[in-house]
């Protein structure tokens, strides 16, 4: 009871921070004769698209009229979608795309491309994701801790955690670092960068061991509609050391 009415508090008091997500893998534009350069940094690598829009996001500069073509394209070279894109005064873009796909699981490219340009081999940049139908999403609301694992030994100043959410209410996140008796070490609340919430991404966010050694335990909860109604996602058990793992 006492560790939960500490976390419950901490819901409420500290500020937000947005969760970290990997880089993007940019390919060089394929035509040097293009005017201009696009970059897309969202939806975080590894993402899956179960919505049936995706939203996209990016920065680009010196594109002809400030606009350019986003093409979401199938493994079998099928095009699920083209938009126009328009790039704002600071050059950053995004776009609500509808797909049309309702099919298992399966990776797609993303193509940015000047208007007018069919070619894919004259793109400014290609990304890639997986897209999948709604009806195979799993149900409720989902999240895990996948680095580190159950019975690692982790150490130093800082631990890296990483992990995956879906479905979560207004996209928040607590991750907390507890000793075995419930001592709180660290926590950190992290919002996930999931317009469409119901898609599957990411996070990852970096707990302070405080010069605490020993047993402990990785905590991921998450605040639903209910203001007293709290949800564990996923407990790992570490051990912290001197040096890190």
């Amino acid at each position: 009871m006492r560790l939960f009415v500490i976390i419950l508090s901490l819901f409420t008091l500290v500020a937000c921070s947005p969760a970290n997500t990997p880089e993007t893998i940019i390919q060089p534009t394929q035509d040097p004769t293009l005017e201009g350069t696009v970059s897309i940094t969202a939806p975080a690598i590894s993402s899956i698209i179960y919505s049936e829009t995706v939203h996209l996001a990016g920065q680009a500069s010196g594109i002809p009229a400030n606009q350019f073509q986003v093409q979401l394209v199938g493994p079998d070279d099928s095009v699920y979608a083209t938009s126009t894109v328009l790039v704002d005064a600071n050059g950053k873009w995004q776009a609500e795309i509808p797909h049309g796909y309702s099919g298992e699981p399966t990776e797609i490219t993303v193509n940015a491309l000047p208007v007018g340009e069919t070619l894919a081999t004259r793109r400014y940049v290609a990304y890639s994701m997986v897209l999948a139908g709604l009806s195979y999403r799993p149900e409720g609301t989902f999240g895990s801790i996948t680095r580190p694992v159950e019975g690692d030994t982790v150490g130093g100043d800082l631990i890296e955690v990483e992990g995956r959410g879906s479905g979560i209410y207004e996209n928040t996140l607590l991750v907390s670092l507890i000793t075995e008796d419930g001592a709180i070490i660290d926590n950190h609340i992290i919002t996930l960068d999931n317009p469409n919430i119901m898609d599957d991404v990411p996070w990852k966010v970096d707990l302070t061991t405080n010069n605490y050694t020993g047993p402990a335990e990785i905590h991921i909860f998450y605040q639903s509609i209910t203001p007293v109604d709290q949800v564990t996602l996923d407990t790992i058990k570490v051990t912290i050391s001197n040096e890190a793992g």
